[in-house]
Order: structure tokens, then sequence, then C-alpha cells
């Protein structure tokens, strides 16, 4: 199951617009944002050695970023995150969708009748 920094990159750019949590301090953030300077600046990562998605739980060496047990394992990473982030944001969306008060009879006006009676 290798995968190529190239495939990397791609899945990174797909879901770059992807709204996720820093699982550390949990603020909402875009993926690139997340990836571009907040685990950088606030968490003081390095993304040339370190996995930014599990915080520097799998560290390689200088110059091996590209192997393939690297590669893999920072892909994974990142597909792991990007399911967590859907799947929270799923669950916000039933939570949010609760039915409304069924006692107001609510009859929405145009703008532009302002009041007055349609008469076709």
């Amino acid at each position: 199951m290798f995968k190529s920094s190239a495939s990397f990159y791609r899945h990174l750019g797909r879901w770059s617009s992807t709204l996720v949590c820093c699982p550390e301090c949990r603020e909402p953030m875009t993926l690139r944002h997340f990836y571009g300077k907040h685990a950088s600046e606030k968490h003081h990562l390095d993304h040339r050695k370190q996995c930014l998605f599990c915080f520097g739980m799998k560290q390689c060496p200088h110059g091996q970023k590209n192997r393939p047990e690297n590669v893999n394992h920072v892909t994974a990473c990142l597909q792991r995150l990007v399911e967590d982030a859907k799947e929270e944001s799923e669950e916000e969306e039933t939570v949010e969708e609760e039915e409304a008060c069924g006692c107001r009879d609510f009859q929405p006006v145009p703008r532009e009748m302002q009041g007055r009676r349609k008469d076709r």
C-alpha cells in the first residue's frame, strides 16, 4: 500500500478547505491553515521531520520524509483527521435539525407586495 508524496499532496489539496479541529487545542480551522501555519506556530512542530497530524508521535530523520513508510503514515493520519472532522460535522448537523414549534402559522409575504393582497 505504498503512497507517493505526490498522492499525499494531492489529498492535502483536495481537502484543504475542509473544516477540522486541532486535536490538541480543539480550535476549528481549515486543513490548509492547520497544515500551513497553526501546527508549526502554535505547537512548534516541523512538518519536514514530524507528522503534524499526530503531533510529532512519528518522527523521521532529516532527508527521509519521502520514504514509503513515512509517507504512508502521514497519509493515513491525514485521512483519519479528515474523517474525524466529517463525523463531527455530521453529528452537529443532526443535532441542529430539531423540529420547530407548530403553534404558529407562518405565511411569508414577498417584500415587493408590502402587505397588499395578490389580485391574480
